[in-house]
């Protein structure tokens, strides 16, 4: 099965994301970023594990506007899965 090339390369890259070629960076810097808001709500990793630079593509420059993001996200997914019990 032939998967799309951004797709691949998001996958390959979301844990290295600065190592992703310049032309699929932007996927695997959104993918990098869900991936790690996931970690920090669960506790894995904590803000200043976080990637520098995808943060700063993003405009995030400090732990408030990323946990606001994460706030919003969170009550996003749970009014969707809400919607289908």
């Amino acid at each position: 099965m032939d998967f799309p090339e951004q797709l691949v390369t998001a996958i390959r890259f979301h844990h290295e994301p600065l190592q992703a070629p310049t032309a699929g960076r932007d996927i695997v810097y959104c993918v990098y970023l869900a991936n790690a808001i996931c970690d920090i709500e669960r506790e894995r990793i904590v803000f200043d594990q976080v990637q520098t630079a995808v943060l700063k593509d993003f405009g995030i420059e400090t732990e408030e506007q990323l946990m606001k993001i994460e706030e919003r996200l969170s009550k996003l997914f749970d009014d969707q899965r809400q919607k289908f019990q």
